[in-house]
């Protein structure tokens, strides 16, 4: 066993004593989490910090740990000074570990008063005891708190869109390893996708809020295991090891204990929450944000319950039920994000003689989108009216590779220009080549648009009758012939697209029938996804 495993295991056997407690204790009980283990001990609880090592928290060092007591202290005495009586050293004593003694100190705890367990709000929340009264009696308590709460410039810095950003960078890589158990590669494509649109749609309302003073030095951490009604209403157990993670927007802080109420079935309560705390602050622009922070806080929930869900230390049922709500989280998380979609930039892409063209047009009629079209818009930069044939020799005439890449150009600008409108855009283009892809993802991007490719697919024989029933079409758009499709098809590059942006479009049948399954995929897309 490792020395760090057998600290923690002799502190948990150890602190598990009545004897070990400097008063009368009748019975000791442990509660865990992934950073710290308090035991629950007559008329106190003592919480010790875990000597973990994660990306966002390092406390393998016992002075850190002794820090960090203090810290917690200090930074709870704000919300909650009557419950908070200091940090105590932990000992060794002839029979093992124990609390206070007069040697040198081994590990640290925070010494609090034991709270009533029945008058948790978890705990009311789960015998229904939890009323729209007393969530409203929470706004009113966090409004004052917010107001008094440190908000000088470098408080503010944690609010920036530049730091915003970077704890989502975090999140998406610290999340890494748990997609595939508790959120699926559908789920993070996703909130990955939606979270980069927001990162540009978001930028002026998140300097606004910078610029209005609306980043405090918060709780950080506002569960519904942190709130107890008692006489004063108790709010505890705030985010005291990372002062990045624990200064933000106080609509971050809200929305935490929203969505913990929303994913424990009571969306109702959190709406109610969330009415008050505006209606008593005056903040209506934070309602702007909710979903956004909604989205963060459950993926941050469903992180550390990911976590949880790997400690060797809990029993198996402990982990599995931290894996269920690991899963749960990250499900709301996709349902914030669906609450403020971005709009949306479709690429249908594949070789001529797929379908494409015809299946776009169907589309944008359905959806109401803007379609653009490559073979329209390459005509009309060059004095052609649509229908007009033009040499569709390779790389010859209007389609040189210089000539690609400024019609690519500027379907990206139109594409751009309908997007900052909040219009959905359809683009119809063969889109063979990565980098011909990349502009169009780009200028989706760039306007904060969700970026989504169709790659529709014929066999040959379909494709080859296909383009010889065109050249007697009149008012066909498209000049490609037999030979051109050859060509694209020798050049063209697969798609390196993630699960959630790529889609493959059976194109060998009915129109009808393609675009069904068209719409089937981006509704899978665009709702909310699931783990399966």
């Amino acid at each position: 066993m490792d020395p760090t495993a057998r600290h923690l295991g002799e502190i948990l056997s150890s602190l598990s004593r009545p004897a070990a407690y400097p008063h009368p204790v009748h019975d000791v009980r442990v509660v865990q989490t992934h950073v710290s283990v308090v035991f629950l001990a007559g008329p106190y609880a003592y919480k010790v910090k875990k000597p973990v090592h994660f990306d966002f928290l390092d406390a393998h060092l016992l002075e850190r740990r002794g820090e960090m007591c203090r810290q917690e202290v200090e930074l709870n005495r704000r919300l909650s000074p009557h419950l908070y009586l200091g940090v105590v050293s932990i000992t060794r004593g002839p029979e093992g570990l124990v609390v206070g003694g007069g040697g040198e100190a081994v590990e640290f705890a925070v010494q609090m008063r034991r709270l009533p367990e029945e008058r948790m709000m978890d705990r009311l929340l789960a015998a229904r005891g939890l009323t729209r009264q007393m969530v409203q009696q929470v706004a009113d308590a966090l409004v004052p708190f917010h107001t008094s709460a440190e908000a000088g410039p470098a408080v503010a810095a944690f609010g920036t869109p530049e730091a915003v950003k970077t704890l989502w960078d975090e999140h998406f890589a610290q999340v890494a390893p748990f997609v595939g158990k508790t959120v699926s590669g559908l789920q993070n494509g996703y909130l990955r996708a939606v979270v980069e649109a927001w990162a540009i749609r978001k930028r002026p309302l998140l300097e606004a809020r910078v610029a209005g003073g609306r980043i405090r030095d918060g709780h950080g951490d506002l569960r519904t295991s942190s709130v107890c009604f008692i006489e004063p209403l108790t709010i505890f157990d705030c985010l005291d090891f990372s002062a990045r993670l624990r200064c933000s927007d106080v609509a971050s802080d809200v929305a935490f204990l929203a969505m913990d109420l929303r994913l424990r079935m009571r969306r109702d309560l959190g709406e109610a929450l969330l009415g008050r705390y505006v209606r008593r602050s005056g903040d209506g622009a934070l309602r702007r944000l909710v979903p956004f922070y909604t989205c963060y806080r459950a993926c941050v929930r469903g992180k550390v319950e990911s976590l949880r869900a790997e400690e060797p230390e809990i029993s198996a049922p402990e982990r599995e039920e931290a894996a269920r709500l690991a899963r749960r989280a990250f499900g709301l998380a996709c349902e914030a994000a669906s609450e403020d979609l971005p709009p949306v930039l479709l690429a249908v892409a594949g070789l001529s003689g797929t379908g494409k063209s015809t299946l776009a047009r169907e589309l944008g009629e359905r959806r109401g989108w803007e379609v653009l079209s490559s073979d329209v818009v390459r005509k009309s930069m060059h004095g052609l009216v649509v229908e007009e044939r033009a040499s569709a020799a390779v790389d010859q005439g209007l389609y040189t590779p210089e000539t690609t890449r400024s019609t690519y150009a500027a379907l990206a600008t139109r594409a751009g220009e309908a997007l900052e409108r909040g219009r959905c855009v359809v683009v119809d283009a063969t889109a063979q080549a990565a980098w011909e892809r990349a502009v169009l993802a780009e200028a989706a991007r760039a306007h904060g648009a969700l970026f989504l490719l169709a790659e529709v697919r014929a066999p040959d024989e379909v494709i080859r009758a296909r383009l010889e029933a065109r050249t007697q079409e009149p008012g066909a758009v498209s000049d490609a012939g037999w030979e051109v499709y050859l060509a694209q098809k020798a050049r063209w590059e697969p798609v390196t697209l993630g699960e959630w942006a790529h889609l493959v479009i059976d194109g060998d049948r009915p129109v009808a029938e393609v675009l069904m399954q068209l719409e089937r995929e981006l509704h899978d897309r665009l709702r909310p996804p699931r783990m399966r």
